[in-house]
């Protein structure tokens, strides 16, 4: 199950690269993947219990039946069948199959370990094409009505700064736990390049999910400091906004002078305007949404042409959600996982050996 699993981490890291674009041959390998992660799941069945049904499993099986019943009316039908079916694998696969195969701590830190390795090499092959192509590993920002100057974020091999800013603030902490415990020169590479990564894809939502998910890990390992950690978690997110819409190249030879004018700060580089027009048209369909997983169709199916706003997603989660499956499913769903990461958090004893 460990080599599947970094056969599937590492289809699913490179699909949709420079090397690998999204519509190539990794397209159909990684539901090959997850089915044969769920069928060696299955054969695990007999030696190892079935676990219970927790709320998490109501959440996802809930949001999968609004997901399928949405084919009906999308905007899209394929579309929404074939990632209504590729989140059904995802979540056997992953809560199911690949939750059954670890049967204790050793197992845990054995799947990591795979996790870790995987991301070494992604991170290994970024940082070499930074060096060897440093010109294509940043996508240039023009300067426009509403950016002060031309800048660049770092892509590295990815089609976006969003996708590798996003994906390695995602994964710090566990880098960073990681780094704790063997401190050597490649457990030091990668936290160097998943912070790099992150820090130069001038992106929020990265900042804002490193942040918390810092805070979390650190909440864990100390809860007697968890108000001074928290307040700590505040700053650095607000001081996002000054980082990547003020601050000088003083830091930094590839940092601009100030991304955004001024006059856009308020409307976070656009972002309220795409807000509000998704707002308008969930009010259309606000029980049903639009069909899931097209999201990114929306604008331009009806013919959205914004003034500030860039790029084809809401830039909002809850929001995309709820374009997509209506208001009721994109709440339950939210609101369920944030119930459940509740119950996890505070089942952790205080002082546990993370």
């Amino acid at each position: 199950m460990k080599y599947l699993l970094i056969l599937t981490q590492s289809v699913l890291l490179f699909y949709g690269t420079r090397f690998f674009p999204i519509g190539g041959k990794l397209d159909l390998i990684r539901f090959v993947c997850f089915a044969l992660i769920i069928f060696f799941g299955v054969l695990l069945i007999p030696k190892l219990r079935l676990r219970r049904p927790r709320l998490l499993d109501l959440v996802a099986c809930g949001t999968l039946a609004f997901a399928y019943v949405s084919v009906v009316y999308s905007i899209h039908p394929k579309l929404t069948l074939l990632r209504s079916t590729g989140n059904l694998l995802i979540y056997v696969s992953v809560f199911w199959a690949l939750w059954i195969s670890c049967r204790d701590s050793d197992d845990i830190l054995r799947f990591v370990k795979a996790l870790i390795f995987v991301w070494f090499a992604f991170y290994f092959v970024n940082s070499v094409f930074l060096f060897t192509r440093p010109d294509d590993s940043f996508v240039l920002m023009e300067r426009s009505e509403y950016v002060a100057e031309e800048y660049r974020r770092f892509t590295g091999i990815t089609s976006s700064p969003n996708s590798i800013g996003n994906f390695s603030a995602i994964i710090l902490p566990l880098v960073v736990w990681n780094f704790q415990r063997r401190r050597n020169l490649a457990t030091f590479f990668l936290l160097t390049a998943v912070v790099f990564s992150f820090f130069y894809s001038f992106s929020r939502n990265a900042f804002f999910s490193g942040a918390i998910g810092s805070f979390l890990y650190l909440y864990l390992l100390n809860r007697r400091h968890a108000a001074f950690l928290l307040v700590c978690a505040l700053f650095v997110i607000g001081l996002t906004v000054f980082y990547v819409d003020f601050i000088g190249p003083s830091l930094g030879p590839l940092l601009p002078k100030a991304l955004l004018r001024q006059e856009s700060i308020v409307f976070l580089g656009g972002r309220f305007e795409g807000w509000q027009t998704a707002i308008e048209l969930i009010k259309h369909h606000p029980f049903r949404g639009y069909g899931f997983g097209i999201e990114e169709l929306l604008f331009d199916y009806f013919g959205y042409d914004f003034q500030m706003h860039a790029g084809a997603y809401v830039h909002n989660c809850f929001l995309g959600l709820a374009l997509q499956l209506g208001w009721i499913a994109a709440s339950l769903f939210y609101l369920g996982i944030i119930v459940f990461l509740a119950k996890i958090g505070s089942s952790i004893p205080a002082g546990v050996n993370l």
